[in-house]
C-alpha cells in the first residue's frame, strides 16, 4: 500500500496439496493469499486447508481501525494446534477465535476470545497433577487413556511473542468445571496459573437449582457445594501444583462463571 512502511511489500498466492511443518505434523489442501508489508507484518490475508482427516480450517486477517482483525475457525482444533506444535495434549474440538492486533507494527499484541466445544485433554502432566492433588483418580485414568472430555471452553486471551495471558478462562464437562487465569511464558515454556476447580459439575448445579431444597445446599442462584482453588507454576512438562482445601465448601462461586441458573444450556 502507498501509506505502508518503507521496504518491499509482497504478496503470496499459493496452493499446496501437503504442507510439512515438522515430524508427524502436516496440513493438507492448503490455499493462501497473503499481503506482507515492508516490515514483515501480515496486513491482510486468508489461509485455508485441512488439519487431520476431518479438519477444515480457515484463518483470515483484515484491516480494522489502527490495527487488524483476526478470525480463526477449525473443525478439529486439536489437529490444527498440534500441527503448529502449540498444544500437544488436545484432541478434537470445534474452535472459533475472534481477536484484534493493537497496531500494525511487528510484535503487536493480539487480544480476543477463543471458544471451543466438544474436545478432550489427554496426557497433560500439569492437569494430571492437579487432579491427583484433588484425589480425582478416576479422572486421572481418563486423562491418560481415552482423554477427559469437555463440553465447552471460553478463554479471553492476549498473545505476545513473549507470553500467552488468560483472563478468567472457563471450561466445563459433566465431570468437572474449572476457571483459570495467568500466563504461559512461551520462550521459557513456564506456567503461572491459578483458578477454581469444581468436581461433579452436574451434581453441584442440579442441587443448586432444585426449588426450595436447592436453597439448603446453595444460598445463591447458581451456587455449588464443592470447589477448590489451585495454583500451577513451573515448567509446562512438570509444573508444581498446590490446592487450597479451605475453599472446599464455598457456596455461590459458580454464579456468573458457567451461567448456571441464568438460562444457559
Amino acid at each position: 500500500p502507498n501509506n505502508g512502511p518503507p521496504g518491499t511489500t509482497w504478496a503470496v498466492d499459493a496452493r499446496f496439496d501437503r504442507t510439512l511443518l515438522g515430524p508427524g505434523r502436516e496440513l493438507g489442501a492448503m490455499e493462501a493469499r497473503v499481503l506482507v508489508d515492508g516490515l514483515g507484518v501480515v496486513r491482510e490475508g486468508r489461509v485455508a486447508g485441512r488439519a487431520g482427516p476431518r479438519g477444515p480450517f480457515e484463518v483470515s486477517i483484515t484491516a480494522a481501525g489502527a490495527g487488524r482483525a483476526m478470525r480463526v475457525t477449525a473443525e478439529d482444533a486439536g489437529a490444527l494446534l498440534g500441527s503448529f506444535d502449540v498444544l500437544r495434549h488436545l484432541e478434537g474440538g470445534r474452535l472459533t477465535v475472534n481477536a484484534t492486533y493493537a497496531h500494525n507494527r511487528p510484535g503487536a499484541p493480539l487480544s480476543g476470545t477463543a471458544e471451543m466445544s466438544d474436545f478432550a485433554v489427554r496426557n497433560a502432566p500439569g492437569f494430571a497433577k492437579l487432579l491427583q492433588a484433588l484425589t480425582f483418580y478416576g479422572l486421572v485414568e481418563a486423562l491418560s487413556g481415552p482423554g477427559l472430555s469437555f463440553s465447552r471452553m471460553v478463554a479471553p486471551f492476549t498473545l505476545t511473542p513473549e507470553e500467552l495471558t488468560l483472563a478468567e478462562a472457563r471450561a466445563f464437562s459433566a465431570s468437572l468445571g474449572l476457571t483459570a487465569k495467568g500466563a504461559l511464558h512461551r520462550r521459557q515454556q513456564r506456567l503461572a496459573m491459578e483458578g477454581t476447580i469444581v468436581p461433579a459439575y452436574i451434581f453441584n448445579s442440579l442441587l443448586g437449582n432444585i426449588p426450595l431444597l436447592g436453597r439448603l445446599f446453595s444460598p445463591e442462584t447458581g451456587g455449588g457445594l464443592f470447589a477448590a482453588t489451585f495454583r500451577v507454576s513451573g515448567p509446562v512438562d512438570d509444573p508444581s501444583v498446590s490446592v487450597n482445601p479451605l475453599a472446599a465448601l464455598t457456596p455461590g462461586f459458580l454464579r456468573g462463571l458457567f451461567g448456571i441458573g441464568q438460562g444457559t444450556p
